[in-house]
């Protein structure tokens, strides 16, 4: 069982504030962390950074412009552990897999352990009411449907062949409804000081799609950034109250932070019990993240 520590070459791909998130974990774990972006990173350096909390060139973190046909090409060859997260639901395609994972008998790769992130794909509590409070109330609400879970189920087949190739562990890191990921509001009006700026992602995030003022998602990233781990696929959604879950700030059925779960997958290099696993990441109450000594034992159950 492979374990990836701190210091290593750690390649992101995907798609969303939730891969930019998984990036900024990784590089404050201590691991030299290239992340593919547009060709122009403004945005994605706008959602990691913040000038007091986090300022830029802080972390050890490189934007891999798609453009740059030898840069990436470096950065793959050079790569230890592979993470794969979209904030959609959407997943990374095969052919980016591909690119990114090459075919040992073709390519020299040094990959070890790969992280991906699902989701909840039993589909107990999705369904019509989830669909709808995704339709009217909240695009990020996980819904379950059908065609998108035979998409995820063939993307995990995918990474867990990929991994029989390489020779390399991997771990699958599930998730519900996504939520939070900024950094809570400010600590006194007008302050520009966030409590969680330095391991969130900026202030920004919360102009995306909402008015940038005090609203659900920064209630929730207040208060529920803490997490628990649940081996295997069994979380349930929120069902008949989907449409009241979709934008509360408390904690509901199939609700996982996007902090949680980025910081989940940035465990998982490290973790031995998570190798040629899957678990679900659930959202709960807290203040501030788990410690170190929270997420082994956390880990320690799976």
């Amino acid at each position: 069982m492979a374990s990836i520590e701190p210091g290593a070459n750690c390649l992101v791909l995907g798609s969303g504030p939730l891969h930019l998130l998984t990036a900024k974990q990784a590089a404050l774990a201590g691991y030299k962390t290239s992340v593919f972006t547009a060709n122009n990173p403004e945005e994605a350096l706008q959602l990691i950074y913040h000038e007091s909390a986090c300022p830029r060139g802080s972390l050890p973190l490189t934007f891999l412009a798609i453009s740059n046909k030898e840069q990436c090409e470096e950065a793959i060859a050079a790569a230890d552990a592979v993470l794969l997260v979209t904030d959609g639901d959407s997943t990374v395609t095969d052919f980016a897999i591909d690119a990114v994972i090459p075919d040992p008998s073709k390519e020299s790769t040094k990959i070890k352990k790969i992280v991906a992130m699902s989701r909840n794909l039993n589909g107990k509590g999705l369904g019509f009411f989830s669909q709808s409070a995704k339709d009217f109330a909240n695009p990020d609400v996980w819904a379950g449907a059908q065609p998108t879970i035979e998409s995820y189920k063939s993307f995990e087949n995918k990474i867990r062949s990929k991994a029989a190739t390489v020779g390399a562990d991997y771990t699958i890191v599930r998730a519900g409804t996504l939520k939070g990921g900024g950094p809570g509001a400010e600590t006194a009006k007008g302050s520009n000081i966030y409590p969680h700026a330095a391991y969130a992602l900026s202030p920004k995030f919360y102009l995306l799609g909402m008015i940038a003022k005090p609203n659900w998602r920064m209630l929730f990233d207040m208060d529920a950034q803490g997490a628990s781990l649940v081996p295997g696929d069994t979380i349930e959604g929120p069902g008949l109250f989907a449409v009241k879950a979709a934008v509360s700030w408390a904690i509901e059925k199939g609700d996982s932070g996007r902090l949680a779960v980025a910081t989940a997958m940035v465990q998982s290099l490290s973790q031995e019990t998570a190798a040629n696993k899957d678990f679900s990441v659930c959202s709960a109450e807290a203040r501030t993240p788990p410690t170190q000594f929270e997420w082994d034992a956390m880990f320690s159950k799976l």
